[in-house]
């Protein structure tokens, strides 16, 4: 029912613990090769798991799941513009969605022989997330993070009992501890193909929600790649299983600071700051190891980018509680990046847009 072979020279998956191509060292991709039938939806299960047949899943009679998912997708003040309320997840960010499929599909690897605990490097978000669903799942977990960290998020991963590290440095020094930690499954959400797997439901929600009609923009923040490319992956099955007529233009969104995504589809150079002063502070993948992986998706499925600066995103940060919205800036985004795509007359009167609310707000106490 699927594939898993490298992002890059498309070679088998050879061993279900590989993180990486051991040929090139690149992130393998899953190729979900059933069509999706919205006859196949579980309508009495009100998470993402509704689209279980449509998951690539590793056998496992357990799901490791909080009912996560099938978030709101609500109408704002603007008119045309809707908000999928992604922060509306148990621990929450959007980040759950992968969580839940990645723990689910490797839980059976942690035995206490091979591997004793799972291990991933986080800015925060992806560290709470996997942290929530591997004490969920009873296995233990070690984040390694960087000095910076808001220790509100601190708190959260250690509240569901993981072990957390920091580090000086950047997060080459960050990852390589976690890929490197004894006895871990390293379950980085930027390597693990099976945490795409979870946050390409969010294309299947939005879908359903709107009877099968796709938005005419998706605004979505970018960084390591695991919600733009699962986004784009979802809206490419529906396209190609006959379920939705066309390809919404699916926007990658950056801060100006961090943005190597956007600077790359334009094929312009991008020098990363040596210090990260963004508020976007969930958004500072500056060397994303997918990062062609997502240039060449957004080509081929007709997307683009945008970046915006801190100001902006601060405003529509504002402008979005004023609506009751309590967000992450890094997510705040999104709805920086619309309002600059209005201004510039890309987006036309009577074009439908939605914008991905990633994180809460309750997250930057």
């Amino acid at each position: 029912m699927y594939r898993i072979v490298c992002s890059r020279c498309g070679s088998s998956q050879e061993k279900e613990d590989d993180w990486k191509c051991p040929r090139c060292g690149y992130p393998y991709k899953i190729i979900f090769e059933e069509p999706f039938d919205p006859r196949g939806i579980i309508l009495a299960d009100h998470s993402l798991w509704r689209y279980r047949k449509f998951l690539a899943v590793a056998p496992n009679d357990e799901i490791i799941t909080m009912g996560e998912g099938y978030t709101p997708l609500i109408p704002t003040r603007t008119p045309h513009l809707y908000a999928k309320l992604e922060f509306m997840m148990p621990t929450g960010s959007y980040k759950d969605r992968g969580s839940t499929v990645l723990i689910t599909s490797i839980m059976h690897l942690v035995d206490g022989e091979r591997y004793r605990e799972v291990s991933i490097e986080s800015s925060g978000n992806a560290g709470s997330s996997v942290a929530a669903y591997a004490a969920r799942a009873g296995i233990r977990c070690t984040v390694y993070t960087y000095l910076s960290i808001k220790e509100s998020k601190v708190r959260q991963m250690m509240a569901y009992g993981a072990s957390v590290v920091k580090l000086r440095g950047d997060v080459s020094v960050v990852s390589k501890a976690a890929q490197t930690a004894p006895h871990s499954l390293y379950v980085s959400h930027a390597w693990n193909p099976y945490f795409q797997e979870g946050t390409k439901t969010i294309a299947y929600e939005i879908a359903e929600q709107r009877g099968w009609k796709s938005p005419d923009y998706i605004f979505v923040p970018t960084s390591a790649g695991s919600l733009i490319l699962g986004v784009i992956n979802g809206f490419r099955h529906l396209y190609a299983s006959g379920v939705i007529d066309a390809m919404p233009t699916i926007v990658a969104v950056q801060p100006v600071e961090v943005s190597p995504v956007y600077h790359a589809l334009m094929n312009k150079p991008y020098t990363p700051p040596e210090e990260l002063t963004t508020v976007a502070d969930a958004l500072i993948s500056t060397k994303p190891i997918r990062l062609q992986e997502m240039v060449e998706a957004l080509r081929e499925t007709g997307g683009s980018a945008e970046i915006v600066e801190d100001q902006e995103i601060l405003k529509s940060h504002r402008q979005l509680a004023e609506e009751g919205l309590y967000v992450e800036p890094s997510s705040a985004a999104s709805h920086a990046a619309y309002l600059k795509w209005v201004v510039n007359g890309k987006i036309k009167q009577g074009e439908d847009a939605v914008i991905l609310l990633t994180g809460s707000g309750l997250k930057i106490a």
